[in-house]
């Protein structure tokens, strides 16, 4: 999944709110750079992740995990 610059969205839950806990893709640039008044760079993007693709999303995880872990040694 990609955002609007063409980068691979990360994913973020909701840490309040009604939508508490729901997880999205969102833009990378999204960070603590809107909460620090800094101008804001990302491009908005969005896409809720609905709960039937939550097992992928955790393959997904443990798959890319596993990389890592492979890479590292």
């Amino acid at each position: 999944m990609k955002c609007s610059y063409g980068l691979d969205a990360v994913v973020r839950t909701v840490k309040k709110g009604h939508n508490i806990g729901s997880k999205f893709y969102g833009c990378p640039k999204w960070s603590d750079v809107v909460w620090g008044g800094v101008q804001n760079t990302n491009c908005n993007f969005m896409k809720w992740i609905e709960a039937s693709n939550e097992d992928e999303l955790r393959f997904q995880i443990f798959e890319k995990d596993t990389t890592i872990a492979e890479m590292e040694f």
